[in-house]
């Protein structure tokens, strides 16, 4: 840690937190970090590459959904394979707040571990993001944390219809391109999950960018489902704002930033939200948040124009 953190050329630090005292074998056991085993769908390949330069006057150059509170506290899965219900609940929680506005509405993560097995989800033992919203499309709704609380093992389902809180239309939208379509999603869609490889040292992760030379970045080489709620750029670095699910004390208050526009740790292979998000108790507002949002950055852009 001491050598990583002298290096004047790293963009990140390293730090204690509370699972330094595990070996790297110990962490994968503990959170069942496991391979995905099956690839997300892939889009058709682009005939013209993008690069970080093509977002210039399509979206802001910065973006952080916290600032509009639409980003929901960060979760503990805790020794359970289950990030992709989290990484899943965490988008829903979020497109809802978009949707909708008013209060917080926090959904709930055991649901999928026990009932979401039919969609190719298993558990504690790993699944993808776009399978639970299918799920959830399919199977009338996910209910409240509160109605069907998380215990972070394995049950046999207890959901019964008339527990359903909110429900996803049209099912999920898969980015598997580049980097730009995930920016541009998360600017005009709201929070979206996305997937990465976690490698030995960042569990170390106490704050910065973070990236790896060595890391994996294949589409079957990321174990580790999460939310991207923003982006940015330092000293020159461009980055992502990642919503983690191993409590708040882990990196930046529950947080870490990730290098953008180079595929660090595979982290464009498996991007994915909700098409629409319903809630049913209660009808969609006249004007969502997510627009006046939107209307505020065009606003902007024309005082910036005429100026």
């Amino acid at each position: 840690m001491v050598a990583h953190n002298s290096k004047s050329d790293k963009l990140w630090e390293m730090g204690i937190n509370e699972y330094s005292h595990m070996t790297y074998e110990e962490f994968v056991s503990y959170f069942n970090i496991v391979k995905k085993d099956q690839i997300c769908t892939v889009a058709p390949p682009s005939t013209e590459k993008k690069t970080m330069k093509d977002l210039k006057g399509t979206v802001p150059a910065s973006w952080d959904w916290r600032q509009f509170g639409i980003v929901t506290p960060v979760k503990n899965q805790g020794s359970c394979g289950s990030c992709w219900t989290f990484s899943t609940v965490g988008v829903m929680e979020s497109h809802y707040l978009l949707k909708y506005g008013g209060k917080a509405r926090y959904f709930s993560e055991q649901q999928l571990v026990d009932c979401a097995g039919a969609f190719d989800t298993y558990g504690c033992s790993g699944g993808l993001p776009s399978h639970s919203y299918e799920y959830i499309m399919y199977n009338g709704g996910l209910t409240t944390e509160d109605q069907y609380p998380y215990k972070g093992v394995n049950q046999t389902c207890q959901y019964k219809n008339g527990m359903q809180s909110i429900s996803v239309v049209g099912g999920s939208i898969n980015i598997t391109t580049d980097e730009v379509a995930i920016a541009q999603a998360l600017f005009e869609n709201g929070p979206t999950s996305i997937s990465f490889t976690v490698m030995p040292d960042f569990k170390m992760y106490k704050g910065g960018i973070y990236s790896n030379s060595t890391c994996p970045n294949g589409p079957l080489d990321v174990n580790h489902d999460v939310v991207l709620v923003g982006y940015g750029t330092e000293n020159g670095t461009d980055y992502w704002i990642i919503k983690n699910s191993w409590g708040t004390t882990f990196g930046e208050n529950g947080y870490f930033r990730m290098q953008r526009g180079v595929n660090m740790c595979g982290i464009k292979n498996c991007g994915s939200y909700p098409q629409s998000v319903v809630d049913v108790q209660q009808a969609v507002p006249k004007e969502s948040p997510r627009e006046a949002y939107k209307a505020t950055f065009l606003k902007n852009k024309e005082q910036e124009l005429t100026q």
